[in-house]
């Protein structure tokens, strides 16, 4: 009878051992994001979870990455562990004041906590790679399998918790994105309203404007030794990498018959000043008896001195003649990559002495020419 009670008991007792096993915590919100998912090429890996048991001192994580990886060079020094957003100090070996790290040839990194316990539920986060740059910039990263397909990463250690993930690897993760962009180029040409300054406060006196239109300067009946200045604005848009430039050309002189009105005496590259004191003194008809002439407001031209017709309170008070119809004169200019509507005011003055002949003039013709510096 007491034989039979004790194989009873026995019986008992291993039941009772096979149903309460002892099993490990979950891992909350898993998560690798990998640099690069293309096959045989270097990833970094930012490895983040949240721990349901905390780790102790002295405890273990480990990261299992399936045969494919190849670790590399990888230690330490190419890797930033982070608590809840605080940077952790690393080291070869766990002190009592780093975590250690050590990789194995069974492509797994073991962290041991050689510090203060990790709370439970605490966010973990594990950079590895060049991504990881708190104590040292890492050189070194994980070189990705040469196959194809989902792998397996396995979370581990003596802290209990447990978790696996998947990454995938691709023939090619990456799309070659081109594109053109047309170059733009508007200009347009828009007459100065009546007593338009052209420039700076010095011309307000005696190159206020008079009416002109888009497409002609008509400056119609002449007063001997007052000068008469009409007004045009330039307009330019453009996406040109370095800009633009507009020049002015005319084909002839102005001329009634065999007479002609002379250009101004100063040239593009000196041009001077046409004041109230200068005026066409010459007493031969029709040779320097009077004069045509321009100026512009832009005072950051390309060629020679930027700002040779005037500047300040000088601007657009300095003047030149056309004096070659072969040759185009630059009036504006802007080396900037995109321009929206940039406006450069542009003058003509026309002044005549006793001496020139009386009559009609015309003939002349002004061409500019904007042209974009792609």
């Amino acid at each position: 009878m007491l034989k039979k009670f004790f194989i009873i008991i026995v019986l008992l007792l291993q039941v009772v051992f096979v149903i309460m096993p002892v099993k490990a915590n979950q891992l909350l919100s898993v998560s690798d994001t990998m640099s690069r998912l293309k096959m045989g090429v270097l990833a970094n890996h930012t490895i983040q979870f949240t721990t349901s048991s905390g780790i102790a001192a002295g405890e273990t994580i480990t990261i299992a990455f399936p045969a494919g990886f190849n670790l590399g060079t990888v230690d330490y020094t190419d890797i930033d562990l982070k608590d809840d957003a605080a940077e952790i100090e690393l080291g070869a070996a766990a002190t009592s004041t780093v975590w250690g790290v050590a990789t194995s040839t069974g492509n797994i990194i073991t962290f041991t906590n050689g510090i203060t316990a990790v709370d439970a539920d605490s966010a973990i986060e594990i950079e590895i790679g060049t991504n990881a740059a708190w104590q040292t910039a890492g050189n070194a990263q994980i070189s990705n399998p040469n196959v194809v397909g989902s792998q397996i990463i396995r979370i581990a250690g003596t802290f209990g918790d447990t978790a696996t993930l998947a990454v995938v690897i691709l023939d090619d993760d990456q799309v070659i994105v081109t594109a053109t962009v047309l170059g733009g180029l508007t200009f347009s040409i828009a007459p100065l309203a009546t007593s338009t300054v052209l420039g700076g406060s010095d011309s307000a006196s005696t190159n206020s404007v008079q009416a002109a239109t888009t497409s002609t300067l008509p400056f119609g009946e002449q007063t001997i030794g007052q000068g008469t200045v009409l007004g045009q604005q330039v307009i330019v848009s453009t996406n040109a990498n370095n800009g633009y430039i507009v020049t002015l050309q005319q084909n002839q002189d102005l001329g009634s018959g065999a007479n002609d009105i002379d250009d101004f005496f100063a040239t593009n590259a000196v041009p001077q000043k046409w004041e109230n004191t200068t005026h066409p003194t010459s007493t031969v008809p029709s040779v320097d008896t009077g004069w045509f002439g321009y100026t512009t407001a832009d005072d950051s031209l390309s060629i020679g001195s930027p700002a040779r017709f005037g500047s300040g309170t000088d601007r657009a008070d300095y003047w030149a003649g056309l004096t070659a119809t072969s040759t185009a004169y630059e009036i504006a200019y802007n080396d900037s990559v995109v321009i929206d509507g940039e406006t450069t005011n542009v003058g003509f003055k026309l002044e005549i002495n006793a001496y020139q002949p009386a009559g009609y003039y015309s003939g002349t013709v002004l061409t500019y020419i904007c042209t974009g510096l792609f």
